[in-house]
């Protein structure tokens, strides 16, 4: 359907304690909010782009997470910066102060949004809506 740009968050207690990072080596001395699908598996770090093309610097966490609510919950608590979809209540805590844009050089490539379903046979009128 599209593609749904990300941002790089941290809390101001977050700043205020470890400082406003500037470059990739900055990250050395930070940490983020480790997001992973399924817990137990090892999240590869910072995502972003250089030349086109996705990379990846590890770096230390205070916490791994797997739901979305829980990601933005730890980064409003300071425990690290992280990197997520914008969506408006991301773009408001930016806008309100809550939460701060980090690092806009270095952001992770946007994410492709898609839509799946089953088939189309019996398929709600809503989603249908939705998909037209």
């Amino acid at each position: 359907l599209g593609q749904l740009h990300q941002v790089n968050c941290a809390s101001p207690a977050y700043i205020a304690r470890y400082g406003m990072p500037k470059t990739l080596d900055d990250l050395d001395h930070h940490r983020i909010v480790h997001y992973v699908q399924t817990l137990g598996t090892k999240s590869p770090g910072w995502e972003y782009t250089v030349d086109g093309r996705s990379a990846f610097r590890p770096m230390k966490g205070a916490v791994t997470v797997s739901s979305a609510e829980s990601y933005d919950a730890a980064c409003r608590a300071g425990l690290g910066m992280i990197q997520a979809p914008v969506y408006a209540g991301l773009s408001s805590a930016i806008a309100d102060g809550t939460l701060v844009d980090v690092m806009p050089d270095f952001r992770p490539p946007p994410m492709p949004v898609s839509l799946v379903y089953p088939n189309r046979r019996n398929l709600p009128v809503r989603v249908q809506v939705f998909m037209n």
